[in-house]
């Protein structure tokens, strides 16, 4: 027996073969890896956008529910009159401190976003929900109903999907003012 053959190791190509099949394995890890993260990002997005558009739902039809008068005003928004405010003649024109409003306005920056004017509170119209879609985001239709006006207001907000592709979220609710 020569001296080489009885020395154990590996040759330089079984070394290399098995370089080359750990880095596929790297990468295919590596690419779950990525693809995991996306899926976690984008189921994130899709549930914050759900759940902003659900509460701002909430609010906006719990107020807008207890109103005694509504009316939609393409300069104020929405305005309603809760009970016990000060009588509503007309939409236009200066909000009285008594009435609320919600109000869409939209920007490059942050897309469509709906302020809250809170009634009697005389801070100004709050921020409500921001990420909504800039032409489509709040959308307020009125149909004659046999008891009064009913308002269906839609709100549409974006999302990214997988792909990093805006999608389109929306939530609609119906109100008919309490005195109606």
């Amino acid at each position: 027996m020569t001296p080489r053959a009885s020395q154990a190791g590996f040759t330089l190509i079984e070394l290399m073969v098995s370089l080359v099949v750990a880095m596929v394995i790297l990468a295919g890890l590596y690419s779950n890896f990525i693809m995991q993260s996306r899926v976690q990002a984008s189921q994130s997005s899709t549930v914050e956008a759900v759940e902003d558009l659900r509460l701002a739902a909430q609010v906006m039809s719990t107020q807008l529910r207890m109103a005694s008068n509504v009316c939609w005003d393409a300069t104020n928004g929405l305005v309603y009159q809760p009970l016990g405010a000060v009588t509503m003649t007309a939409c236009s024109g200066t909000l009285d401190p008594s009435w609320g409003a919600f109000q869409f306005s939209s920007s490059a920056s942050t897309g469509g976003t709906v302020c809250w004017d809170v009634p009697n509170n005389g801070q100004g119209c709050q921020e409500l929900l921001r990420g909504l879609d800039p032409t489509t985001g709040f959308q307020v239709t009125t149909s004659n109903a046999d008891l009064g006006a009913l308002r269906t207001i839609t709100l549409v907000s974006r999302y990214q999907n997988v792909d990093r592709q805006d999608k389109d979220l929306s939530i609609s609710f119906d109100v008919l003012p309490r005195n109606h």
